[in-house]
């Protein structure tokens, strides 16, 4: 199916609007497997023809890998208005659980040899959120002619692994909890609000208690034929790996002062407990990517939660304006969007 997008992006016809209705139909599917050979995405295709857009657009693709409690269908609605507004696809990445096991450095080389089996991408744009920011600076440090510009939402090189780590279990006992205890019906009105009075008890930040309510779903066509609430990411498997130190410990030694110099942008959250304490990092940061910007938005760790519009208008404007951070405004799109 990936190859048929790519022959008719060599069509010279390829701006007709048939063959462009053609094109979002194939990308608008998933493309998935359970193995180290495969990557798990789906992709959000523009609404419009991409061909012709401004130079300062992003020419080349964007993938968007999410942080560890959470699904390729988290962010759907940030995904599809970044693919419509910078006018590129975007590919929502799902992390491969079965393989956090491993270190960071062994996790990014199967990344990459999953993007280069699966997509065949020469050179894209990163966005990585959270753990996928961690798996994405390591991808960029090892694999720097493919990536364009990288963003990364409130990681650094360095975190306080410890807490990290604590909140993991946290957030992992809450929702087994409420999926292989609570069993609620999937039938049940109410199981949203069952749901959301027991993760409070353990945890108080709105925030945090809407990102893991998200991770619930009562869907009929879930991956199991299960008639109790379920979960969209396999609990099972991020329990056998919360206590991995190597899957969030930085791998310093191992990445040989090794540089990304293209294009960095760093959109931290001011109140985010992980990067409390850490007064040096921007030593970190500037050492493996020394072409960043950092800027600071109100909020916890969970940045894209609690200002959404803010952190799509962030992107757009870094990715568009060639490095600075100016917002691009909701409206701005360009005249390349018509169809003729």
């Amino acid at each position: 199916m990936i190859s048929k997008f790519r022959k008719l992006l060599a069509d010279s016809s390829f701006n007709s609007h048939k063959n462009f209705k053609v094109l979002t139909s194939l990308l608008s599917k998933n493309y998935s497997a359970p193995s180290e050979r495969f990557l798990d995405v789906k992709i959000y295709p523009p609404h419009h023809s991409f061909l012709n857009k401004p130079p300062n657009y992003p020419q080349n693709p964007i993938l968007f890998i999410h942080d560890i409690f959470g699904n390729k269908n988290l962010y759907s609605k940030e995904v599809d208005e970044l693919s419509q507004r910078l006018e590129t696809p975007v590919y929502n990445i799902n992390l491969p659980y079965n393989l956090l096991n491993k270190n960071l450095l062994d996790l990014s080389k199967i990344f990459s040899y999953q993007i280069d089996q699966n997509l065949k991408l020469n050179k894209f744009n990163l966005i990585g959120y959270g753990f996928g920011g961690k798996l994405s600076m390591i991808f960029s440090l090892l694999n720097p002619d493919q990536v364009d510009k990288l963003v990364i939402v409130d990681e650094i090189p360095k975190m306080n692994n410890q807490l990290v780590i604590e909140d993991f279990k946290t957030y992992l006992n809450v929702l087994d909890h409420i999926v292989n205890d609570l069993k609620l019906s999937k039938s049940n009105k109410s199981w949203v609000e069952i749901s959301q009075d027991y993760i409070s008890k353990s945890i108080t930040d709105p925030a945090i208690q809407n990102y893991l309510l998200l991770n619930l779903t009562n869907a009929r066509n879930s991956t199991h034929s299960s008639k109790h609430i379920e979960s969209k990411i396999p609990l099972d498997l991020i329990g056998q790996t919360i206590h991995n130190k190597n899957l969030v410990d930085w791998p310093e030694k191992k990445l040989n002062n090794r540089q990304f110099n293209n294009n960095t942008f760093f959109l931290l959250g001011k109140s985010s407990k992980y990067l409390k304490n850490q007064g040096v990092f921007t030593n970190d940061v500037f050492n493996y990517f020394p072409n960043n910007k950092i800027e600071y938005l109100n909020t916890s760790h969970f940045l894209i939660e609690e200002q959404s519009t803010t952190f799509v208008n962030k992107v757009c404007g870094y990715l568009i304006n060639n490095g600075d951070i100016d917002d691009i405004p909701d409206n701005a799109v360009s005249s390349a969007c018509e169809v003729t």
